[in-house]
């Protein structure tokens, strides 16, 4: 069961597989429009904080409640979005694929951790705003 005569995967696993690999990669997109949005609104901020501290010439207004999360969130994402733009850039339409092998060796080698990776907007067990996008493209279709 599962396999063809001559020894290679059943034609319906195949079908499955790509399947999956179409909706995982439609959630990354999505993940990284998310992710994308975020620095563009988060960046911007925290450069103003930054600047506020190292210039003195420079006296911004100070952030509001919901400001400074958006920019706490920017420098805390700011690293793990260089490293999966790049990933995710070099590797498009293929990434699905490549993502989990890279998340691999670098557990395997103990070099880097998943986290540092993938950003959490892509992380369906931290990000919530994915899942209800991605329902609510699939509603649209």
């Amino acid at each position: 069961p599962g396999r063809s005569p001559r020894g290679g995967k059943d034609p319906s696993e195949v079908e499955e597989t790509i399947e999956r690999t179409k909706r995982e990669s439609e959630a990354m997109g999505i993940g990284m429009e998310i992710l994308v949005r975020d620095m563009r609104r988060g960046l911007p901020l925290a450069a103003r904080e930054v600047a506020k501290e190292k210039l003195p010439f420079y006296d911004p207004p100070p952030l509001s409640e919901v400001q400074a999360r958006q920019a706490s969130r920017a420098r805390e994402d700011f690293s793990t979005f260089f490293v999966f733009s790049f990933i995710f850039l070099n590797t498009i339409p293929w990434t699905p694929l490549i993502l989990p092998l890279v998340v691999e060796l670098g557990e395997r080698t103990n070099l880097y951790s998943r986290e540092t990776v993938i950003p959490s907007q892509l992380d369906r067990g931290k990000e919530r705003r994915l899942d209800l996008l991605v329902k609510r493209r699939k509603r649209q279709l």
